[in-house]
């Protein structure tokens, strides 16, 4: 039977973002359950303008790629000022119908205690809008910054492995369901 494959997406480019932190924790944890996976990087996709979908562009190829040969995806989404980031939104545009009927969660990223709420409450509705099934399991990353610096890799892990394992349990269960 083929392995499913869930990118891990990275949703800025921002230098010093604290959310490739998380976006390794997560990768980590799909290793160790033998996921099919690898960590996409919105900074290597990202145009400087939107390129939609409906436009044959070479530029977009490769994240057309990505997205068709997925069978779900875990979106890495920091929180900026209530949202999420102007590049994710500019990469995911580059696509439409390979996101139709493929499950996701998002791991929302904040400095502060909501964990990137606010800006999966806003990213909801453009996963909706392009046709993805969202699964009832989201993680909230608070306080990453001071986490990230403090803890130790054995700590983290305690914090969120459960999380993340129960996460991807619901990915695949989705992914073997809707193929």
């Amino acid at each position: 039977m083929k392995k499913i494959y869930i990118p891990i997406i990275l949703g800025t480019g921002r230098k010093g973002r604290q959310s490739e932190q998380v976006a390794k924790l997560i990768f980590r944890h799909a290793k160790k359950l033998n996921i099919k996976t690898e960590i996409i990087d919105v900074k290597n996709y990202a145009s400087k303008f939107t390129i939609p979908s409906w436009i044959e562009d070479k530029r977009t190829a490769p994240w057309k790629k990505i997205a068709q040969s997925a069978n779900a995806f875990f979106w890495i989404v920091p929180e900026y000022n209530h949202g999420y980031p102007g590049e994710l939104k500019n990469v995911i545009d580059q696509a439409f119908s390979e996101y139709r009927d493929k499950p996701c969660s998002i791991a929302g990223v904040s400095n502060g205690g909501f964990g990137g709420t606010r800006a999966i409450e806003s990213f909801l509705h453009v996963l909706g809008a392009i046709g993805m099934i969202l699964i009832p399991k989201q993680i909230n990353f608070s306080f990453v910054e001071k986490d990230f610096s403090e803890m130790s890799e054995k700590e983290l892990d305690e914090k969120y492995s459960k999380k993340i394992k129960e996460t991807f349990a619901v990915l695949i269960e989705y992914s073997n369901k809707l193929k």
